[in-house]
């Protein structure tokens, strides 16, 4: 009975320090997920922040396309009255106006992309 007695002993002693290093396990294992899941949110937030970043520089990309094309339209038209006086463009207030706009316009679009890529 006294051997029995001790064995019985022996065991819950085993199974006490089991359970109490389980118990600190369970705890580690809590405190590694909560720290996973907490790094998963800010990952989740920072693909949202991105996303948004991508979709901003796509409309400025998609604005400067539609900015390039209405310079090189200006540009044509330019070309065109050009090719009436090459040599005579002092002589033609409207071709000069033209050139004189379409400069400022192209330094205004240039100016703005270059603020864009700034951000």
């Amino acid at each position: 009975a006294v051997e029995v007695a001790k064995a019985a002993e022996e065991l819950s002693s085993k199974l006490s320090s089991t359970a109490a290093q389980l118990l600190v396990r369970k705890e580690e294992s809590d405190r590694i997920h909560d720290l996973l899941v907490t790094r998963a949110e800010r990952a989740a937030e920072r693909i949202l922040v991105l996303e948004y970043r991508i979709a901003e520089m796509d409309d400025d990309y998609q604005s400067s396309q539609s900015e390039l094309k209405f310079l090189r339209i200006q540009l044509q038209a330019i070309q065109v009255q050009c090719t009436n006086c090459i040599h005579r463009h002092d002589d033609d207030p409207e071709l000069t106006d033209s050139i004189k706009n379409w400069k400022i316009d192209w330094e205004d679009i240039n100016r703005r992309a270059k603020a864009r890529r700034q951000k």
